[in-house]
Order: C-alpha cells, then sequence, then structure tokens
C-alpha cells in the first residue's frame, strides 16, 4: 500500500455536502420564482445561522438594507417598512 491512498491526502465528495447545496439553490430559485409572480424584482442575501444553516432575506429595492419583509405602499413602491413609510399602529 502506497502513501497515497491515506484518507487524509485525498479529496472526497460527501453526499450530504451535495444535498446542502441543492437545497441552497432549489430554495433560492423557488423564493425567486414566486416574487417574481407577484411582480416584484428584488435581490436575495443571506447570512449564516447559528448552526450551520442560511436565511435568505430581501435586499430592499430602495435602500438596500437587509429585510424580512417588504411592503408595497399606496403608491406602488416596494421596499422595508421604513422606506415604504410604514408604522406600526402604537407607533406615533
Amino acid at each position: 500500500m502506497g502513501g497515497n491512498n491515506l484518507v487524509d491526502v485525498c479529496g472526497c465528495l460527501k453526499i450530504q455536502d451535495l444535498i446542502r447545496q441543492a437545497n441552497k439553490g432549489l430554495k433560492l430559485s423557488l423564493v425567486q420564482a414566486q416574487t417574481e409572480a407577484s411582480g416584484i424584482k428584488v435581490e436575495f442575501s443571506a447570512t449564516r445561522t447559528r448552526f450551520g444553516g442560511e436565511r435568505l432575506w430581501f435586499n430592499c429595492p430602495v435602500c438596500k438594507r437587509r429585510a424580512g419583509v417588504l411592503y408595497r405602499g399606496i403608491s406602488g413602491l416596494v421596499g422595508c417598512r421604513l422606506c415604504s413609510g410604514m408604522k406600526y399602529r402604537y407607533q406615533k
């Protein structure tokens, strides 16, 4: 047996890594298709979660900040709550 057959020095292909990558791509494709179907063209970004996962965010089309929710205001402008001028009922 030669030294080239050690697990430590060989490249490897892990099925779980491939599945994780495929799931990320599928999730992003589905979310993009749904937002475009609602008539909204928006970019996305992602952040890592504490346990190695990933969370998708909208990039607000107006201010480019990350947002979990976008609103279509009365004027038709699509943006985050701050850019849309939205307030909660209890805010003055």
